[in-house]
Order: structure tokens, then C-alpha cells, then sequence
């Protein structure tokens, strides 16, 4: 899934698109785009091509708050399984929060403005999560246990 302006679109063309929000099929969202405006949540799209071949995107998670901020963050290691770091361009300064896949707060602090910041993500389950800033995009994150 692609941001293209106030729409998610997705990324790879198909015969038929399913869209659903926080796992919920949204009624009537059977195009390539759909509008951004109906809310925060995780929502993916499901994309039919030639029979019997579907796609399930990966998350895309709105937060509902500066959804269109320019993040120029980066993540890594990509997966994570003890601690991840989180980079930036320049020194923000913020509140965080670590969002999992449901919506759910699992890990939240205060950036003191350093270009480079640690999250400890030991004790958090396996799966896919969304730092947020305020005033950037989020950044999606990933969680592995070996």
C-alpha cells in the first residue's frame, strides 16, 4: 500500500481489490484507491489477479494525526529481536509512541533530540509495529524472536 496524497493505493495492479480496516472489510472499497479520510487504523488490501492468484498487502498504519508528515526516519535492524534503532535526518525532539498492529500503546518515551535513538523491543511479541512522531510519517517496524 502507497500513499498517494489523501488516498491508499495499492502498489500492484489487479482484477479485484478487497479493502479492510483494522481486519474489517471495508463496504464498497473494491477499487485500486481508497480514501484515506475514513480513519486511523491498520488496513490492508487484498488484490486479485489472474484466478486462482490473490495478494494480501502488508500493513499500512494510520495513526489519524500527521499521517501526511514527511518522516525521513529509518529502522533497522529490519527484523529486530532485541533492540532497534531508530534514525533521523536531523535532532527531533518529541513524544513517541510504539503502536502494535491492533492500535494497542506497547512502548511510548520522549526523544531528546538525538539524531539516533534505541527502543528495546526484548519483551514484545513477535510481529509488525508503527513508531509515531508527532509531525512524522510512522514508521513501520518488525519484530523476530529466533
Amino acid at each position: 500500500i502507497v500513499l498517494d496524497g489523501d488516498m491508499l493505493c495499492s502498489d500492484i495492479t489487479g482484477t479485484s481489490y478487497t479493502w479492510y480496516l483494522n481486519d474489517e472489510p471495508i463496504p464498497g472499497a473494491n477499487t485500486p484507491c481508497i480514501p484515506l479520510e475514513l480513519g486511523a487504523g491498520v488496513y490492508t488490501v487484498l488484490v486479485g489477479q489472474a484466478h486462482p492468484c490473490v495478494v494480501l498487502s502488508e500493513p499500512f498504519f494510520a495513526t489519524g494525526v500527521n499521517d501526511h508528515a514527511i518522516s525521513g526516519g529509518q529502522v533497522h535492524p529490519v527484523p529486530a529481536t532485541e533492540l532497534v534503532y531508530i534514525t533521523w535526518p536531523d535532532a527531533a525532539i518529541g513524544d513517541w509512541r510504539l503502536l502494535a498492529a491492533d492500535g494497542r500503546v506497547v512502548r511510548s518515551g520522549r526523544s531528546a533530540g538525538a539524531v539516533r535513538m534505541e527502543v528495546d523491543v526484548r519483551t514484545l511479541a513477535a510481529g509488525r509495529y508503527a513508531l509515531i512522531m508527532e509531525g512524522r510519517r510512522p514508521l513501520p517496524l518488525v519484530v523476530a524472536h529466533d
